[in-house]
Order: structure tokens, then sequence, then C-alpha cells
């Protein structure tokens, strides 16, 4: 594969790209990048492992070195999500692509006036599935930066972990506060630094990329609906939350009527090509 950034300048659409730490993608995350395929968006998928070709027309695999030569440790060292809070950053500086989390839906065509795009969740940080900065910003050189510094304390934990960190060993404060907070390179660390570098400012409504809080994901799997209120025009993309759905959902096909199912739908997902036992409809009272 030559380098993704020669892909992307003679498309209508900016090219997309996520990480999958893995030998196979889920059916929810080869769903959620046929919705990006489905839409226009040249789609790149990188991986750390050997790894089935998921199949998809219109998505590209690259090993995840062509875009951030990290060295094995580091997969030792964090887990998936916090080894791909850092690569995100390296593919948006080195390969000019709009980072999509793999359990993010695609609603309309994304866009990143002046190279900018990330929004709110319901929770108040600002969170990180969709992500592009300019090669340029502060808030991307600073957080790269950090992120490579082992001895590191971020200094937006709580004060409890703070004070553990200092007692331990100088040069693991980095990976041990990942450890002790899932989320220490996530939304929290993307929020604060664009505060302290003034581009918070750029920061959409939640409606736009993360409509429905995680605690409520499991309503895109009601056939009765109730996503509707939490969405509008102005929607660009749905922010699953997969770690977060009910392991029943991962296991059945959605039932017809369902968020999830329209989806599928629309783009030509078929649920038991990739095994999933099919759901009766839900019958509606009238």
């Amino acid at each position: 594969m030559s380098a993704p950034g020669a892909h992307i300048v003679e498309t209508a659409l900016p090219a997309v790209g996520t990480l999958w730490v893995g030998d196979s993608l889920d059916w929810i995350s080869k769903l959620c990048l046929m919705t990006f395929v489905h839409h226009g968006h040249p789609v790149f998928l990188f991986h750390t492992h050997d790894m089935a070709n998921p199949g998809i027309d219109g998505i590209e695999l690259a090993h995840a070195r062509e875009v951030f030569d990290y060295p094995d440790a580091m997969l030792r060292q964090f887990g998936p999500a916090q080894f791909a809070d850092i690569f995100r950053l390296h593919m948006i500086r080195n390969a000019g692509l709009i980072w999509i989390d793999a359990d993010v839906l695609c609603q309309r065509p994304l866009s990143a006036p002046d190279d900018y795009l990330f929004g709110y969740e319901g929770s108040g940080w600002i969170n990180n599935a969709v992500l592009c900065l300019p090669v340029q910003s502060p808030t991307l050189k600073r957080m790269i930066n950090r992120f490579a510094d082992p001895t590191f304390v971020p200094p937006w934990l709580s004060k409890r972990i703070l004070n553990r960190l200092r007692d331990g060993p100088e040069d693991e404060r980095l990976m041990r506060a990942c450890k002790m907070t899932a989320t220490a390179l996530g939304p929290p660390a993307l929020t604060y630094m664009l505060n302290k570098h003034g581009e918070s400012d750029r920061a959409l409504p939640e409606h736009v990329l993360n409509p429905v809080p995680w605690s409520l994901g499991d309503i895109y799997f009601n056939p009765c609906g109730g996503v509707e209120g939490w969405m509008n025009d102005d929607t660009l993309a749905v922010h699953l939350y997969a770690s977060r759905l009910g392991r029943v959902h991962k296991r059945v096909a959605p039932a017809p009527g369902s968020f999830i199912a329209q989806a599928a739908q629309e783009v030509g997902f078929d649920f038991e090509e990739h095994g999933l036992p099919p759901t009766k409809a839900v019958p509606k009272l009238h």
C-alpha cells in the first residue's frame, strides 16, 4: 500500500481511518465501517496483527506501522483502547486522515473545516471517537509529545491517583496511570488539552457526533424507537459505545425496525452472513 495521504487528495470526501487490535473484526465494526463507505468516504483500516480481510469494498487494509512506528512493548504496556488513543494522534498527523472509532456509524458525510472535527458527549467531555486536528495544532503536538514520555503524569486525573503515581517508579508513571484509569489518554486528556490551548471552541454539540449517552445505548436496538429525540438534521455520526452495550445485542441480529437494523438495511449488511441468529419482529400495540 502506498502512503494513505496519496489516496485522499483526489476524492470528493475526506478519507477516514481507524485501528483494529486483533485478527478479525466483529460484526458491529464491519457494519459501522460499511456506513462510511456507503456515504462515500475512503476508509483505511489499520491493524497491529495479521488479520482476515473483512471483504468490504471501499476499505483498504494497512499495517499500523505505516503511519506510526511504535515499539512492540507499547502493545504490551497499554490496553487496546489506550494504544488506539495514542495511535490516532499519529495517524492524524502523519496520514492526514479523520479518525473514527470502529463503533461509529456514519449518518451523513463528514467534513472537517480548517481540519478540525470533534464533539462533546453527554458527560461533558470532548470525545475522541471522531477526531481531526490540524498538523500545526498545539493540542495535537503536545499530546503526541506527552504520550511518548513514560514519566508523564496526566494532570487531568484525580488527586488520589496523582498522589499514587508520584510515589511509584518515575519511568512507569504514564503506564501506571493507564492501568488505574482506562480513559487516561482519552476524552479527559483531549478536553484538558483543547481547553489549555484555546481550541475547545471548535467542539460540536453532542448531538452531532455522540448523540446518545453510553448509558442509554441499548435504545439503538429497540424496535419501538427511542433514538429520534437525540438526533436531528445536523447529526453526522452515531457513537455506539460498543464496549458498553449489553452482551445479548452482540450475539443475535437486531430486531427488525430498530435503528441498527435500519442502518444495516440501508448499506446492505446481512446479519445471517455474519452468523447472527435472527430476532423475531416485535408486534407494536395500537
